[in-house]
């Protein structure tokens, strides 16, 4: 596994001009790891990716 900063992304809610600036930021960074984390109404997940 890759080590090194990790981006996180949280409580986007159907916002995607401020998901398209955290991408743009987290490519600005040279972040290659990261996660997305999401809440439904009973249970959290996270999804991560990695760069290839």
């Amino acid at each position: 596994m890759s080590e090194g900063p990790v981006a996180v992304i949280t409580d986007i809610h159907a916002n995607l001009p401020a998901l398209e600036a955290a991408l743009a930021r987290i490519e600005e960074l040279g972040l290659e790891r990261t996660t997305a984390a999401a809440t439904s109404s009973a249970t959290a997940r996270t999804q991560t990716r990695s760069a290839a």
